[in-house]
């Protein structure tokens, strides 16, 4: 890749060594086609101006100014920590750097810099508050001495113009509003990358192989955007440390990507593919994958259904302490206990015709409860015949609800005893695995469950031994 021109004959470039598998630098001479490598240490791609190349090294906190030419660094200046170097026009006199910082009191405070390429002095600075503790730098450039800024938050775009002749001079000015949902997807990306470790990727780059899916491209910004504000919205009703915990506990997994993309299209030779999947979460390796088709309803209900897996995943995979001695945890084991006697789950998603399970199911679920046939309400075990699947399902089902609603807002039958000692349960296996959860902490999922419902209560009023030897015995 050419990272500038140095003059009519030779440019900057960047090329994979594979001598050292790294991205590495050197001066292409386009006559010869020989390239002169470059022993560089940088996080920033290199830049040139008159004739020289400029180089921002985090390792050291340096801009290294040099001459290709020559073997030895021409002149090194100490930039303040943290900040940006901009590239600047190629007959600029002046090198250009910015920083960013939250001021505590959801802003950001920016500051930039002008310094002379010749006498290597700060020749003028500037600090201004932005609105928005989740505003970051998109974009920066300098021309004719003049420098503009791209600011971008999850709901606006501004760009900063800085004149450094006029020393303290700023304009600032709001580009476009957040009907610009291209940019407020940026922001909204990197704020979950960042305050919740996971990644999500969406357009183009959601599309990729999945195991028994097939996924469609979806790459309109507004659903992006619809999406993304249902994740970040869910996952701020977590505790602090919830994410860190949820990947450094595990054996297994310690990563989690988020996929938006348009229609999942099932494998019709894998008799458990949904035909009508709106979601799915896979692993792959020590990742965990959660996929969304961002073109439904219910969103955060959605996600929040898929995101029980992923916990319950972790759950079950936190079966070593760091000192690598076994956890006894209750990991969901008496939930059999606390179903309809006789009952079994289908474990299949599927009937013989490739349509999926539930809404013909028995008596005992939600959607029979409101049917009108006055089913008694401490008789509903379940949200629908989906829930009967899989255990799994039974708790992402209920999850789901618990997590989304308020306690006015939850279906009715979640009231009947047997839903309120299933999503107790459900809370209090959650709460063991998690070292965040206190005693103190007042989780949003909890807000309709019966605080006497502990771990220790079903300990102790659910004999587990008594109930597998009645089991064993039919």
């Amino acid at each position: 890749m050419v990272c500038g021109i140095i003059d009519s004959d030779e440019c900057l470039i960047s090329y994979f060594n594979t001598d050292n598998y790294d991205i590495c630098y050197g001066v292409l001479n386009r006559k010869s086609g020989e390239v002169l490598p470059l022993g560089l240490s940088t996080g920033q791609v290199p830049c040139t101006s008159g004739g020289n190349i400029i180089i921002n090294d985090y390792s050291s906190f340096t801009i290294s100014i040099f001459d290709p030419e020559l073997p030895d660094v021409k002149k090194v200046l100490a930039a303040p920590s943290g900040t940006e170097l901009i590239a600047p026009a190629e007959n600029s006199e002046n090198l250009y750097f910015y920083s960013s910082s939250g001021d505590g009191e959801g802003n950001v405070i920016l500051k930039l810099y002008s310094y002379n390429i010749e006498s290597c002095r700060l020749t003028a600075e500037m600090e201004t508050e932005l609105p928005g503790e989740y505003m970051f730098i998109q974009s920066a450039d300098e021309y004719n001495g003049v420098v503009l800024l791209e600011a971008v938050s999850d709901t606006s775009s501004r760009i900063i113009i800085w004149e450094p002749e006029n020393i303290g001079s700023q304009h600032g000015y709001t580009a476009i509003s957040g009907a610009d949902y291209s940019t407020a997807n940026i922001a909204l990306a990197q704020k979950i990358s960042e305050k919740y470790s996971i990644d999500v990727y969406y357009g183009k780059e959601g599309v990729r192989h999945f195991d028994n899916y097939a996924v469609v491209s979806e790459t309109d910004e507004k659903l992006i955007n619809n999406a993304l504000t249902a994740l970040d919205g869910f996952f701020g009703k977590f505790p602090t440390g919830f994410f860190d915990e949820l990947t450094s506990k595990t054996v297994e997994y310690d990563t989690i990507k988020i996929y938006l993309t348009g229609q999942i299209v099932p494998d019709l030779s894998d008799k458990e593919s949904i035909s009508d999947a709106a979601a799915f979460v896979t692993a792959e390796y020590n990742e965990q994958l959660m996929v969304l088709d961002i073109t439904m309803t219910d969103l955060e209900k959605t996600a929040a259904h898929e995101f029980m897996h992923i916990i319950e995943n972790a759950m079950f995979d936190m079966y070593y302490d760091e000192n690598g001695e076994w956890r006894d945890l209750e990991q969901f084991r008496r939930w059999d206990m606390l179903n309809p006697e006789g009952f079994s789950y289908y474990y299949t998603y599927t009937d013989d015709n490739g349509s999926t399970l539930g809404y013909d199911a028995v008596d005992y679920n939600g959607a029979m409860y409101y049917d009108g046939s006055g089913i008694d309400i401490n008789t509903i075990y379940f949200v629908d015949g989906y829930s009967m699947t899989y255990p799994n399902e039974d708790r992402a089902r209920i999850f789901e609800n618990i997590a989304t609603c308020s306690a006015a807002t939850l279906p009715a039958y979640f009231n009947g005893s047997a839903m309120q000692l299933k999503s107790a349960y459900l809370c209090a296996c959650i709460r063991e695995c998690f070292d965040c959860i206190t005693d103190d902490t007042v989780l949003f999922w909890e807000n309709s469950v019966n605080p006497e419902y502990t771990l220790d209560y079903f300990r102790e009023n659910y004999d587990i031994e008594a109930y597998w030897e009645g089991v064993a015995a039919g």
